[in-house]
């Protein structure tokens, strides 16, 4: 596992736009006060420009479109970095950058002291060999919930408070996983999102804590409720995988296979 945290500027200003709405963090409301007073003092379509250039990937752009990799004239890019440049010297958003760079080297320290664990675990559950890659973990203040993988770029972007114990490497496991699938070219699926979940919210979550149960922490539901019914489909096999390597328990690409033709009725159930 390579696993590289970074702060992005970019992709922090993303959160705190799209998430400003929700988030009581008072900093990050001012924030919103001076960004709302430096675009009116430029066209709105500039302003959003960046935001808009890739709608299905849009986090994964913006680093991107900054690196010069985007095909726009040159007066167009001068005038984007022009207003993210007034922005990024805002005193209110270099309080929140500081605080995401803080919250950078907790999860940097989390993770160094389980990565050994976490590992090995991760090596017994796939039971097969895979490219060593290196994943890029974008990491966002975590009063901005982000949880996204772009696996395509080997890229994620994450931010979370810890709702229980080892919760945000978990999560971060978490996103790795979907590069891993897809990789093996098992990613985008219902199936393999159940089984990521059963291998990193639940398992790895209980096995960090040495305690706990499937679903359920701290009083909260574990996971995406939409993957409930076919992840308790999967769960009885699912012990099974873990404690032997035959048939079908031979390694997550073969479990994977035998979950789709066999607890599935039909194709559209893993769209």
């Amino acid at each position: 596992m390579n696993i590289i945290f970074d702060v992005n500027k970019y992709f922090l200003l993303y959160r705190v736009l799209k998430e400003n709405s929700h988030c009581k963090n008072k900093k990050i409301k001012k924030l919103i006060q001076k960004i709302e007073e430096i675009k009116k003092q430029y066209s709105s379509d500039l302003f959003i420009a960046p935001f808009l250039e890739d709608p299905w990937q849009i986090e994964c752009a913006l680093p991107l479109i900054f690196s010069r990799n985007l095909k726009k004239g040159k007066n167009f890019l001068e005038n984007i970095n022009k207003i993210y440049d007034k922005i990024f010297k805002l005193k209110e958003f270099e309080d929140v950058y500081l605080e995401t760079i803080d919250f950078k080297n907790e999860i940097q320290l989390e993770w160094d002291s389980k990565f050994s664990f976490i590992e090995e675990y991760i090596k017994r559950v796939l039971k097969i060999k895979i490219s060593v890659f290196k994943a890029n973990m974008f990491l966002v203040h975590p009063d901005l919930p982000s949880g996204r993988c772009y696996a395509e770029y080997k890229t994620a972007i994450y931010g979370h408070h810890n709702d229980w114990s080892y919760y945000n490497i978990v999560y971060i496991v978490h996103e790795w996983l979907h590069m891993v699938f897809d990789e093996l070219g098992i990613g985008g699926k219902k199936i393999s999102h159940g089984i990521i979940e059963l291998i990193t919210d639940n398992e790895l979550r209980i096995r960090l804590n040495q305690k706990g149960r499937y679903f359920r922490e701290k009083g909260l539901d574990i996971g995406h409720p939409y993957l409930r019914e076919i992840e308790k489909k999967i769960l009885p096999y699912w012990k099974e995988y873990l404690k032997t390597n035959k048939g079908y328990n031979k390694d997550i690409l073969t479990f994977y296979k035998f979950v789709k033709k066999n607890l599935l009725k039909n194709k559209s159930a893993d769209e």
